[in-house]
């Protein structure tokens, strides 16, 4: 018969080797894709705050979500989008930057986006910048009111909220521009006083267009570019009208020389009257 000491002592060793085992085990696991090793030399701590922000942003898909309004029903809601609950959305700015996060605050009265308060990362509620968003009239219907996109060239993205919008397709935004060496928008009343603009990266400069009437022919189209202070230079202009006088088309082109715009009048035309 197995003495009773010797017995307790096997179970002792049995347990610890079985603790042994399991700690072995757990600390050999292999780490999911989205987890983050954070190491604890600074030689180390910009690699893995980087790999971090890369884990993030691609978690996130970019866009708008509009937080459903559980009010009375909107009036003309098939011609603008119901805002009065408000919205929120995402956006990368830049690579090496945590995701932004947007939420738009609904104005209930006029269906309109009144503020813009921005947190960074993704569970972030560290309110880090609050923008006053004066939108004139509640978004017309099937377009994207707010949006990111690099309109300096600059490569970092910039934002935009409709502001108004006209029936012939002209639309206005209020534009805010990303300050990389602050890390906030801020506001660029150049780009918004612009009619649908549209950012030329190729040549680096900022298109623009509007239509006055008469299917199209009455329009007015301009290029412009950011100078070394970013201030947007015109750089390019055409613009037709109609002559009741005459009754035709003219149109006026202007072109940058030595500084000013030298214009120029021809004959216009339009094939779509």
């Amino acid at each position: 018969m197995i003495p009773k000491k010797i017995i307790i002592l096997l179970v002792v060793l049995l347990l610890i080797g079985v603790g042994v085992s399991a700690f072995v085990i757990s600390t050999k696991k292999t780490p999911s894709n989205n987890s983050v090793v954070v190491p604890t030399t600074t030689g180390t701590s910009q690699k893995s705050t980087t790999q971090q922000v890369q884990n993030q942003n691609s978690q996130i898909a970019e866009g708008c979500t509009i937080t459903p309004y559980n009010g009375t029903k909107l009036e003309f809601g098939d011609v603008v989008t119901d805002v009065r609950g408000g919205a929120i959305c995402h956006f990368t700015i830049y690579n090496s930057l945590p995701v932004y996060n947007f939420y738009l605050r609904g104005n209930v009265e006029y269906n309109t986006i009144d503020q813009i308060e921005i947190t960074k990362g993704i569970e972030s509620k560290i309110l880090v910048q609050k923008l006053e968003a004066g939108m004139g009239e509640p978004p017309v219907s099937g377009e994207n009111f707010f949006g990111a996109q690099d309109m300096n060239f600059d490569g970092y993205k910039d934002i935009r909220l409709m502001s108004w919008w006209g029936a012939t397709g002209n639309t206005g935004y209020t534009y805010w521009l990303f300050d990389p060496s602050k890390n906030i928008f801020v506001e660029n009343s150049d780009l918004s006083s612009l009619s649908n603009s549209t950012p030329e990266l190729q040549t680096k400069t900022i298109a623009t267009h509007s239509v006055g009437g008469m299917a199209g022919c009455i329009y007015n189209n301009a290029t412009y570019k950011f100078d070394g202070n970013g201030k947007l230079i015109l750089i390019h202009s055409e613009k037709q009208d109609w002559v009741e006088e005459s009754k035709s088309f003219i149109k006026t082109i202007g072109e940058l020389k030595d500084g000013k715009i030298v214009t120029s009048t021809v004959a216009g035309d339009c094939g779509n009257l």
